[in-house]
C-alpha cells in the first residue's frame, strides 16, 4: 500500500524502500501487476540503481512480449500459418534482444521448414519477395539473419548446424560444406560438432575427395565430444561406426582389400552392406572348367581361378568316357562319381603363402599328362570339391542344333579335315537319345532331342565332348 502511495506521489526512493521492506517481511509479496512492476523499475532507475531497474524492466518487457505473442499463436491455431509467421516476424523486430524474444526469433526459421507450398499465399511474403511456397530459402534466410544478429546466443550453434542441413536439402553441396567448415571454426564446444564433422566426411566421400574424408573422419575417431544431454563429460561420438564404414568403402574401391576387410569386420553388426561385403570378400572359392581339351603333344595346363585359398589338391584319374556317359548321363556332377577301385594317374599339390588376399587369382597348373585319353581331375581345397574332364585328343567336333535335331561334325583337330566312322552318343542328361557313326563327311544327326544336350565322340582312343 505504502509503495503504491509513493508511486502516486512520485517519491521514487520511498517507493523502493517500501518495496524492499516488504520483501524482508515476505519475499513472495511484491507488485501484483505488470504496470506496478514497470513503475518499480522506473523508480530504481531514478535513484540510480540501474542494474535492478534493468532486471525488472526485462521481466516486464518479457511479459508484454508473451502477451502479444498470443496473437500469432491464435492465427497458427486456426491454420493461417503463413500469416502467423508474418506477425511473429514483425513482433520480434519490435522488441529488444531478451531471451524469450531470441528464442522466438529462432523458432521462425524452424517453422518455415514445416510449411508446405500450399500454406504460402500468392503475393508478397514478409521479406518483400513473391511467395513461391518453397520454404527452404525462407528458412535459410532467417537462420542466416539470426546467426548474424545473435552470434553468441545459446541457439547460434544449432542455427549454423541447421543452415548446413537446409543447404544440403536444397542440393547446394558447396554452400553446405562451406557452412560446415565455418561451424567447425566457430563452435568447437558445440554438442553438434560431431554431426558436422560426419556431414563433411559424407560430403567429401560423395565428391570423391577421399583424403578429406580421412581428415574429417579421423576427428570423430580420435576425439571425444560434448553430449546433447548437456553433461560436462565428453564422450565418444556415435558416428564412429559410420566413419569406419566410410573408410572401409574407400579402401574397397581403391583395391586395398585387406584394410577394407578389417574395417568391414568392425562394423558388420551395424550395416547390412558391410556384412554382405565382408562375406563376399572373405569367401573361399575355386573355379575350374567343366571340360578342358588339348591336342596330343600339347602341354596340359588346367586353368584355375582361386580366391582366399592357401592350398589345392588335384587328383587325376584316367576314365573311360563312353562308360562314364553310359552310367552318369550328366557329367556336371562328375566330382561325385564313385572312384573306388580306380587308381590315381597322378597328383598335383599347390600351396600359396599369400593366398588369402580377398581377390580372384588366375593361373594355369601343369598336370603332367602326356598320353591321349580322358581324365577326371578332382580338385579339393578344404571343404570345396569340384572337378573337370580333361581330354587329350586329335579329335574335335562342332555341334549344330536345328529344331529337335542335333547334327555333329567330326574333324581332325590339327588339319580340320572331316573324320568318318566316329562313334557318337547324344544324351539329354537323363538318357541316351541317339547314337551311331559319322558318314564320310564326318556328319552324324540325331532326331527328337530337346533341352539339354551332351555329345560324346570317340574313334580309336581319341575323344571329344560337347555340352549345352
Amino acid at each position: 500500500m505504502l509503495m503504491r502511495m509513493n508511486f502516486v506521489l512520485g517519491d521514487h526512493r520511498r517507493a523502493v524502500e517500501a518495496y524492499e521492506k516488504l520483501q524482508e517481511i515476505n519475499p513472495r509479496r511484491g507488485p501484483k501487476t505488470r504496470e506496478e512492476r514497470g513503475k518499480l523499475a522506473i523508480a530504481y532507475q531514478e535513484i540510480g540503481e540501474f542494474e535492478r531497474a534493468l532486471v525488472l524492466m526485462k521481466g516486464v518487457i518479457g511479459e508484454h512480449f508473451s502477451l502479444e505473442l498470443t496473437v500469432p499463436e491464435m492465427f497458427r491455431g486456426i491454420g493461417q500459418k503463413y500469416e502467423a509467421q508474418s506477425k511473429t516476424e514483425r513482433l520480434v523486430k519490435a522488441y529488444p534482444d531478451l531471451n524469450p524474444v531470441i528464442a522466438e526469433t529462432y523458432r521462425i526459421p524452424l517453422r518455415y521448414l514445416e510449411l508446405k507450398s500450399k500454406d504460402a499465399p500468392v503475393g508478397p511474403d514478409p521479406s518483400g519477395r513473391i511467395a513461391t511456397g518453397l520454404m527452404l530459402p525462407e528458412a535459410l534466410d532467417r537462420f542466416r539473419a539470426f546467426l548474424g544478429h545473435n552470434p553468441s546466443s545459446t541457439f547460434s550453434d544449432e542455427a549454423n548446424r541447421m543452415m548446413v542441413t537446409v543447404l544440403s536439402r536444397m542440393e547446394d553441396d558447396r554452400g553446405a560444406v562451406a557452412e560446415a567448415q565455418k561451424f567447425i571454426r566457430r563452435f568447437q564446444k558445440s554438442a553438434h560438432l560431431d554431426d558436422v564433422y560426419f556431414y563433411l566426411a559424407e560430403s567429401y566421400f560423395n565428391a570423391g575427395q577421399y583424403d578429406d574424408v580421412f581428415a574429417a573422419g579421423n576427428e570423430i575417431l580420435t576425439r571425444k565430444f560434448p553430449t546433447k544431454s548437456g553433461s560436462r563429460k565428453l564422450s565418444e561420438s556415435p558416428y564412429r561406426p559410420h566413419v569406419r564404414y566410410l573408410f572401409a568403402k574407400i579402401h574397397h574401391l581403391k583395391g586395398e582389400l585387406a584394410k577394407a576387410v578389417q574395417l568391414y569386420d568392425k562394423v558388420d553388426g551395424h550395416f547390412e552392406d558391410a556384412r554382405d561385403a565382408l562375406a563376399f570378400l572373405t569367401k573361399k572359392d575355386l573355379k575350374i572348367p567343366e571340360t578342358a581339351t588339348f591336342g596330343v603333344g600339347e602341354t596340359v595346363k588346367l586353368p584355375v581361378e582361386r580366391k582366399n585359398l592357401t592350398s589345392l589338391d588335384l587328383r587325376i584319374y584316367e576314365v573311360d568316357l563312353m562308360l562314364l556317359i553310359a552310367v552318369q548321363k550328366d557329367l556336371r556332377a562328375a566330382n561325385r562319381i564313385d572312384l573306388t577301385g580306380i587308381s590315381t594317374e597322378s597328383r598335383v599339390e599347390k600351396t600359396w603363402k599369400d593366398g588369402v588376399d580377398y581377390r580372384w587369382n588366375r593361373e594355369e597348373i601343369p598336370l603332367s599328362i602326356e598320353k591321349k585319353g580322358v581324365y577326371l581331375v578332382v580338385a579339393r581345397a578344404g571343404s570345396i570339391v569340384t572337378s573337370s574332364i580333361v581330354i587329350v585328343s586329335d579329335l574335335s567336333m562342332a555341334v549344330q542344333v536345328v529344331g529337335n535335331r542335333v547334327r555333329v561334325y567330326a574333324e581332325h583337330r590339327a588339319t580340320g579335315k572331316p573324320v568318318k566312322d566316329v562313334f557318337i552318343k547324344i544324351a539329354d542328361g537323363k538318357e541316351i537319345k541317339a547314337q551311331g557313326f559319322t558318314d564320310a563327311r564326318g556328319v552324324f544327326e540325331g532326331r527328337g532331342i530337346s533341352g539339354a544336350v551332351m555329345v560324346v565322340a570317340e574313334k580309336e582312343g581319341d575323344f571329344a565332348l560337347y555340352r549345352r
